[in-house]
């Protein structure tokens, strides 16, 4: 658990834990905890006078975002981040509880993201702190920072296998890379719809000043940025496989080509007519042989120059 605390007087402050913390006298309190921390969340749910028990992450793994006003006491908003390995892309949920002069944010994982932002918080290196939207504000552009990062590194991983991957690992590699592109752009949509809904006026309002709304539009239009970015590697991918796919089939049609010839000879000397010459050769079923094998070499050696292997 860590707390952010910022008084009425300015004084900004870091208290190990919720003991002795009273909302009276303070102008924002931020508090970030595990959902594993049951003791943690039930505590600062008490203080706040917000119900997490209700809002418990998605069952399934698809990203899903939710903006919801519960009257004139908090905001919730659940947000998807992104985390790339080398075989996939999760996108673990963050529940933000936004009230007037609170924030609460909890998460499955540990965020560097948040320890930075709450070390300048204190550190005063963040501009002033009006409002828990103001903090809010700095966490979702943070994420974005993160996703151009994973989009680009996606990117990168495209271009060089497009490069190394050679025969039956290249069609595993791209369809893994067409599911990670897939499950990212997912996450950026769902949170491009929640920032839409967050800078509406209505019943946002009350938790999200004017100046901030603005501020979130900013948010907005890189979202939409990576989004594109994230379009241009779905078609990169498509690129790749229809390269595959169109080497396959020129290899299998240069195969059918080499056969067709030795097909006809084969097929013309299997007529079984009684007056066919050749039949009655000593030597023709050798020849038949020999022809065949000489007409496949040069054959396999056009090929070979004309590229179409």
């Amino acid at each position: 658990m860590r707390i952010f605390t910022l008084d009425a007087e300015g004084r900004r402050g870091s208290p190990g834990s919720l003991d002795g913390v009273e909302l009276e006298g303070l102008k924002v309190i931020w508090i970030d905890l595990e959902s594993s921390d049951k003791v943690g969340l039930e505590r600062a749910s008490g203080l706040l006078g917000v119900d997490t028990a209700t809002h418990r992450e998605p069952a399934s793994q698809l990203p899903s975002s939710n903006v919801q006003a519960y009257e004139d006491r908090y905001l919730f908003v659940r947000w998807n981040d992104a985390r790339l390995s080398d075989e996939t892309v999760t996108t673990p949920y963050v529940r933000i509880y936004i009230g007037q002069k609170f924030l609460l944010t909890v998460h499955s994982k540990n965020f560097p993201r948040f320890e930075k932002l709450f070390d300048d918080l204190v550190d005063n290196a963040v501009p002033a702190v009006a409002d828990p939207a103001r903090i809010v504000f700095y966490i979702l552009d943070c994420q974005v920072d993160d996703y151009f990062s994973l989009i680009e590194t996606i990117a990168n991983r495209i271009e060089s296998r497009l490069i190394t991957e050679k025969g039956k690992d290249y069609l595993a590699t791209f369809k893994l890379l067409k599911q990670q592109n897939r499950t990212m752009r997912r996450a950026v949509a769902t949170n491009r719809d929640l920032l839409s809904k967050l800078m509406r006026r209505g019943d946002v309002e009350a938790f999200i000043p004017a100046d901030v709304s603005r501020d979130l539009n900013y948010v907005y239009d890189h979202l939409v940025t990576v989004y594109s970015e994230a379009e241009s590697n779905s078609e990169l991918i498509t690129d790749s496989l229809d390269i595959h796919l169109n080497v396959t089939m020129k290899r299998l049609t240069t195969i059918a080509t080499i056969f067709m010839p030795l097909t006809f000879l084969v097929g013309l000397y299997g007529m079984n007519f009684r007056h066919m010459p050749e039949l009655t050769w000593r030597y023709g079923y050798l020849m038949a042989w020999i022809a065949l094998v000489v007409i496949a070499v040069v054959m396999i050696v056009v090929a070979r120059k004309k590229d179409w292997f």
